[in-house]
């Protein structure tokens, strides 16, 4: 048979092409399915902080869009999407590189600003400052991971 091999347990597998047998195809494509997931996952916290940095700027030239509590919401969506942006970004592939560190630590700004106390605008200013290469990282992540179309 062409298409088929033997797998370590001795059975015969059938395989449409013989350099690649279904086996590996079907690991392949769960695992990148799996990154994928966690691409997004990460765009979902970054654009989560991204939303409270903009409201900040916005409540910065406007004063009367304050209502009581406005800096307890927008800090805990800070803290909950860079959370979520660690969490992702420790299940993508390139997290041992420059990139995948310099998430991870974007993140651990974002999640540990509010113990700056008063100060917390000096931690996220960092985070809207580096903001840009985040995206640009997940955005290359996205490109990586993106299922192909046969």
């Amino acid at each position: 048979m062409s298409g088929s091999y033997l797998t370590p347990s001795g059975f015969l597998r059938l395989s449409a092409s013989p350099r690649e047998p279904v086996l590996f195809r079907s690991y392949n494509a769960a695992h990148m399915k799996k990154q994928h997931g966690s691409v997004i996952a990460a765009w979902i916290g970054c654009i989560m902080v991204l939303i409270a940095i903009l409201a900040v700027a916005a409540v910065t030239f406007d004063k009367e869009l304050v209502k009581p509590l406005f800096i307890e919401y927008v800090t805990g969506g800070v803290m909950v999407g860079g959370l979520i942006v660690f969490i992702a970004a420790w299940f993508l592939p390139e997290r041992k590189t420059w990139r995948g560190i310099t998430v991870m630590l974007w993140s651990l700004i974002a999640v540990t600003s509010p113990w700056f106390g008063l100060l917390f605008l000096v931690p996220w200013a960092i985070v809207a400052v580096a903001l840009p290469l985040v995206i640009a990282i997940l955005r290359r992540q996205s490109r990586l991971t993106k299922p192909a179309i046969a």
